[in-house]
């Protein structure tokens, strides 16, 4: 889980995101929190999406859910989703508690 808070660039977003799509992690559930991250944050919510469909597009491992907690689920373009979407289950939040129980059903589905 990569939690976002206080005054975070869009260098910052990137980063994080970048260590969840490394190889080693791609099968356990994620869960991207930008929801506290302000609004700039939440703007780079779609450009992470991408990176981790590019990031994992072609893997033949079993790829992990994700969901991502933003403010505003309408700043995430639904062409980034559909894109990350063909590789694992993704999903956008603004509850956590929605999130959580959302990752905990679609990690029971894959077992």
């Amino acid at each position: 889980m990569i939690i976002a808070g206080g005054e975070v660039t869009p260098d910052d977003v990137r980063a994080g995101a970048w260590q969840l799509a490394q190889p080693q992690l791609p099968s356990f559930c994620m869960l991207v929190d930008l929801s506290t991250a302000g609004s700039e944050a939440g703007r780079q919510a779609d450009p992470i999406v991408k990176m981790l469909a590019e990031e994992t597009a072609g893997s033949t491992k079993s790829l992990g859910p994700i969901a991502v907690l933003v403010e505003d689920p309408a700043q995430v373009a639904s062409t980034a989703l559909a894109e990350l979407a063909r590789t694992r289950p993704v999903r956008l939040f603004n509850g956590i508690l929605e999130a959580r129980d959302w990752l905990q059903r679609a990690r029971l589905q894959r077992a």
